[in-house]
C-alpha cells in the first residue's frame, strides 16, 4: 500500500550536480557553490526570516496548478537564490527542500535540475538579506505630516516589514466577487462538499469513525449513503471518486476488519479506490510542512477525492490541542484540501462534561481556533445501535439532524463478517428501525419458516434486537413462535 514514504529523496547524483561546480570556479556560468564560495559571510547567519521566506517557496511550488508548476519554481529559486548568496541560507538546504517540493507537485528530476540550477544561479546575482529592524520616526514627526519625506519614511518602513512572498498577494475587486462562480460540488448531497474542512466528533464508542468508514466505503464505490431497504433510491447521492483513510488510532487489524465487512455488506470489488494507511511510520504531523507536502502528494497520486484523519489529537505532532498553536497544524489540513480539492474530514473526541449549560458546540474538546479553521463540525450521539448526526457549525448550506442505524453479522468467533448503516429519522428513530428491521424479518419468513439464527444472518442485523423484535410480534400474533429441530426456536408467518 502507497504510504508517505512513497515520496523518495532527492538522488545524491542531482544533490552533488547541483551543489559543485561543475566549471572551474570565478567564471561568469559558475554553479552554485563556487559562486557563493566568494561571497563574504552574512551578518545575519541562517535566519528565521530567510527560513520563513524559504517554507513559503516550498508551499507555493508544491501546490503549483499545472501548466505553472515548472515558472513557480523558477521564480522562488531565483528569489532564495539570493539567501544563499548572503549567507542566509544553506545551499543544501534549498536545494533540497525546493526539489521535494517540486517533485510533490509533479515534476521530473531533470527539469527539477535545470530549473533549480538555472533559478539559483540567478539570483546569486542579486543577494538578499534580512531587512534591518525598523527605527523609531524621528521626532516630531507624526502620520498627519504631510510632507513628501515624511511619507517616504513612512513607505519605506513599511515596504521593509513585508512578510516573504507578500509580492504574491492578490487584491481582489467587487467585479471579481460578482463573475459567475462554480457551482457547489458535492462528494455526499448536502453534507460533504468538496475542498472542505469538517471535524465530526464525540465521546469514545459513538460509532463516529465506524459512520464515517461507511461513508468512505460509499464515496469510494459511489453508493448512496444512509439509504434504507425498501427503496434503492433513498438516502443521499454521492459522487464516487477514491478515498484515502489515515489510522493513528484503531491500529491495522480492527481497521482492516472494519472494512472488510463494510465492503461485504455493499458487496463491493477488490479494485474499489478505497486505500488506508494504519498507524504510518512516521507519523503524520500537520505542523511539518514536509508531512503536509508529502501528504498533498499522496492525494494526488492516487487522485483522492475524500481523505480522512482518525484523530486530530496524534495528527498535530507536539502541539497542545488546548492552546493557541493549534490553528498551525489546523492550517495545515486546510492547505491539504486547498491544494488537492479533495473534502477533508477529521476525527476528534467531545470535550468531558463540564456541568454547565451552553451552546453545543462548545462540548468541541480543545482550543477555539479548532472550530474557528472549520466549515462544518458534526456532533456524533449513540444509543444502542442508533446513531444521531447534530451539525454545531456550518459555514455553508443548511445541515439538519439526522440519524443512522448500525446493523452486522459476526461469526462463531465473535469477529465482523457484515456491517453497514441505513437511515434513521431523527424523529421517533428507534420505531422507525424496528420497522425497518420487521419488514426484512417478513421477507424472510415469506420464503417458510426459519430458525432465529436463520433470521439474522439474512437480515444482516443485531442478534438481541432480532430476538426481541421476533417475541414481540409473536406476542401480538403477528408471528406463529414453535420449536424445531434440537429444541430451536422457529418462526412463521400466520397462516
Amino acid at each position: 500500500m502507497p504510504g508517505l514514504s512513497d515520496i523518495a529523496a532527492l538522488p545524491d547524483a542531482l544533490l552533488a550536480r547541483l551543489a559543485k561546480p561543475e566549471r572551474p570556479a570565478r567564471q561568469p556560468d559558475t554553479t552554485l557553490a563556487a559562486s557563493f564560495d566568494q561571497r563574504p559571510p552574512s551578518r545575519h547567519g541562517v535566519t528565521a526570516y530567510a527560513a520563513g521566506a524559504l517554507e513559503k517557496a516550498a508551499h507555493n511550488v508544491a501546490t503549483a496548478p499545472n501548466g505553472t508548476r515548472n515558472i513557480v519554481l523558477n521564480k522562488e529559486a531565483y528569489s532564495l537564490g539570493g539567501f544563499i548568496a548572503s549567507g542566509e541560507l544553506r545551499p543544501q538546504q534549498v536545494i533540497e527542500e525546493l526539489a521535494t517540493a517540486a517533485r510533490a507537485a509533479g515534476l521530473e528530476d531533470a527539469e527539477i535540475e535545470r530549473t533549480l540550477v538555472s533559478g539559483l544561479n540567478s539570483g546569486a546575482v542579486k543577494p538578499r538579506t534580512t531587512p534591518e529592524p525598523v527605527r523609531a520616526l524621528p521626532n516630531g514627526l507624526s502620520l498627519g505630516t504631510t510632507t513628501a519625506g515624511a511619507w517616504s519614511t513612512v513607505s519605506s518602513a513599511a515596504a521593509m516589514t513585508l512578510p516573504p512572498g507578500a509580492d504574491n498577494w492578490r487584491v481582489y475587486t467587487l467585479k471579481d466577487a460578482r463573475r459567475a462562480q462554480p457551482s457547489n460540488q458535492w462528494l455526499v448531497h448536502g453534507l460533504v462538499e468538496a475542498g472542505s474542512l469538517s471535524i465530526w466528533y464525540g465521546a469514545p464508542g459513538d460509532l463516529k469513525s465506524f459512520l464515517l468508514q461507511d461513508l468512505a466505503v460509499c464515496v469510494a464505490s459511489g453508493k448512496r449513503w444512509l439509504n434504507n431497504s425498501v427503496a434503492a433510491s433513498s438516502g443521499l447521492a454521492v459522487v464516487g471518486g477514491p478515498v484515502i483513510w489515515v489510522d493513528a488510532d484503531m491500529g491495522e487489524r480492527r481497521t482492516a476488519g472494519r472494512f472488510k465487512a463494510l465492503a461485504a455488506a455493499y458487496q463491493l470489488p477488490d479494485d474499489t479506490p478505497l486505500f488506508y494507511l494504519s498507524m504510518p511510520n512516521p507519523q503524520p504531523d500537520l505542523e511539518n510542512a514536509q508531512h503536509v507536502r508529502a501528504l498533498i502528494g499522496l492525494a494526488q497520486q492516487h487522485n483522492a477525492r475524500l481523505l480522512v484523519f482518525d484523530n486530530l489529537g496524534v495528527m498535530i505532532g507536539q502541539t497542545d490541542e488546548n492552546g493557541a498553536a493549534v490553528q498551525r497544524p489546523m492550517t495545515g489540513f486546510r492547505s491539504l484540501a486547498e491544494a488537492t480539492g479533495a473534502a477533508v474530514i477529521i476525527v476528534h473526541h467531545q470535550r468531558k462534561a463540564t456541568g454547565g449549560a451552553g451552546r453545543l458546540g462548545d462540548t468541541l474538546r480543545g482550543h477555539s481556533s479548532i472550530e474557528a479553521k472549520l466549515d462544518v463540525a458534526l456532533l456524533v450521539r449513540r444509543e444502542g445501535d442508533h446513531v444521531s448526526v447534530f451539525p454545531t457549525k456550518v459555514r455553508g448550506a443548511e445541515i439538519k439532524p439526522f440519524g443512522a442505524l448500525f446493523t452486522y453479522t459476526q461469526d462463531e468467533h465473535l469477529q465482523l463478517t457484515e456491517a453497514r448503516f441505513w437511515s434513521a429519522d431523527m424523529v421517533n428513530a428507534r420505531a422507525e428501525a424496528l420497522e425497518v428491521l420487521w419488514q426484512k424479518v417478513r421477507s424472510v419468513l415469506a420464503a417458510g419458516p426459519a430458525t432465529t439464527n436463520r433470521i439474522c444472518v439474512q437480515v444482516r442485523a443485531n442478534r438481541k434486537a432480532v430476538a426481541d423484535l421476533l417475541k414481540s410480534k409473536a406476542s401480538d400474533g403477528a408471528l406463529e413462535h414453535h420449536k424445531g429441530p434440537r429444541n430451536s426456536d422457529t418462526w412463521s408467518l400466520p397462516a
